[in-house]
């Protein structure tokens, strides 16, 4: 399944440091970069987009074709709890999670993910991966429950 990557909100400081330290970006091909919010570019689709929140009561189990997936870049555990969801459900905005939810405690608690762990399980799943099997490819094994790492 062909996946096209935007990055959105691309602006100030952050902008800066992606044409000091990405300076080929522009000529990559499946990739767009911009400084409107994904709410603004995507205005006229917003019914297509679903925000990925572990907050979310929507478990996602399959990933659609058409479908927009947004990824944040803001960790809401602790200080900013809730705060991704929260301006998905004030965009109007159909939010879900990742069904990796029993893998990802460890030691009783949640694990927040990076964007590069998101973005590498939902190519493997596109890839035909199972969510156990690119949980077990993608997660560093700190951040995997322990009774996996034994079994």
């Amino acid at each position: 399944m062909p996946v096209h990557l935007i990055l959105t909100s691309i602006k100030g400081k952050i902008k800066d440091q992606f044409e000091k330290q990405l300076s080929g970006m522009p000529n990559w091909h499946g990739v767009t970069v911009t400084e409107a919010p994904y709410t603004e570019l995507l205005k006229d689709e917003l019914d297509k987009v679903t925000y990925l929140t572990a907050d979310s009561e929507d478990e996602i189990r399959e990933l659609r074709a058409g479908e927009v997936y947004v990824i944040g870049g803001i960790v809401d555990r602790n200080r900013h709890k809730n705060l991704c969801f929260e301006r998905a459900k004030a965009a109007g905005v159909k939010t879900g999670r990742l069904p990796i939810g029993q893998a990802m405690v460890a030691g009783g608690r949640s694990v927040v993910m990076t964007t590069n762990h998101v973005v590498d399980m939902l190519l493997g799943r596109l890839a035909g991966q199972t969510w156990e099997a690119v949980v077990e490819r993608v997660l560093p094994d700190r951040k995997r429950k322990q009774e996996e790492r034994q079994g």
